[in-house]
């Protein structure tokens, strides 16, 4: 069995009694009302922005030539509508804040693997990858 992850969140004790890890995978086909990962939903892989992250120092913004990266209000905001090159994008991120959406996964992360990858991030920045 494969699947895309494209997120984990880890002390996860909003849906339950007891602490777990989340893995969010690609492709939900459910379409609930109060989706709180809309990410989710599509199978293709995009661009992801990650807050938390960010230094704002809007490197993303000059990098990206055709408008997918900009500032409104003094927040970053991406349109994947628009035809950019996003591993350039990417790469010029000093903070890592901007990554693909998701890594193929073949089974659960190992453990050392879980370690490696940071919350909302993945080592391999979102290239497929089939450890099968």
């Amino acid at each position: 069995m494969k699947g895309y992850v494209f997120d984990f969140k880890r002390f996860s004790t909003h849906d339950g009694k007891g602490i777990r890890t989340t893995i969010f995978l690609k492709g939900c086909t459910l379409k609930c009302v109060w989706c709180q990962n809309p990410e989710g939903i599509s199978i293709k892989q995009r661009p992801l922005y990650f807050p938390n992250k960010c230094i704002h120092c809007n490197t993303c913004v000059h990098t990206a030539k055709n408008g997918g990266v900009y500032e409104h209000d003094g927040n970053i905001k991406l349109d994947i509508s628009k035809d950019e090159n996003w591993e350039e994008i990417m790469d010029a991120c000093p903070a890592v804040a901007l990554t693909m959406g998701y890594c193929q996964r073949s089974y659960l992360p190992s453990p050392g693997c879980a370690h490696a990858c940071m919350p909302g991030s993945c080592i391999n920045n979102g290239l497929e990858r089939d450890d099968s």
